[in-house]
């Protein structure tokens, strides 16, 4: 009785097919100072691009040194995949942000609340005992309308 062999090959993957499926790239970061060295190019630019590939398709005889077609389109290819990326990322960050947002407002709101109300109190106790009020002076203080508009504006900017 024949026995039939086992024909199928064993798969062996060459190391550079491994080592190239196991190398991810590092995510770059920048410094602030690389990022403010990097060019910005205009939003339409995806347009744009294309629009010089067609063109430079159309007339064969320019020639780039350095650059070819098949370049510029991976090129594009790149920024237009992590442009995606980034957006999508941004979207789901603004969606779990907006709920943590919402959150801190609300609890903002109970606390400052309870702040006003305890402010009342304490002024309307004042009115029977003067020590209270020079006690809690800091707290009128910083509740009087020109009091916050001062603060604001002694804020340093955001930068």
């Amino acid at each position: 009785m024949a026995t039939k062999k086992n024909t199928k090959k064993v798969g062996k993957k060459s190391a550079k097919k491994v080592a190239k499926k196991r190398a991810k790239p590092a995510p770059i970061a920048l410094t602030p100072a690389e990022r403010s060295r990097k060019l910005r190019p205009r939003r339409d630019y995806r347009e744009l691009i294309e629009t010089f590939l067609r063109v430079w398709e159309e007339n064969p005889s320019v020639r780039l040194t350095g650059l070819t077609r098949a370049q510029l389109r991976r090129a594009l290819g790149l920024a237009i995949k992590a442009a995606d990326k980034e957006d999508a990322l941004r979207r789901e960050a603004d969606t779990k942000l907006r709920v943590l947002m919402d959150a801190r407002l609300v609890a903002e709101d109970d606390l400052w609340r309870k702040l006003l109300d305890a402010n009342a109190l304490v002024r309307a106790q004042s009115r029977v005992d003067p020590r209270l009020a020079e006690a809690f002076a800091f707290l009128s203080d910083a509740l009087r309308p020109e009091s916050r508009e001062r603060d604001d504006a002694e804020e340093p900017a955001a930068g």
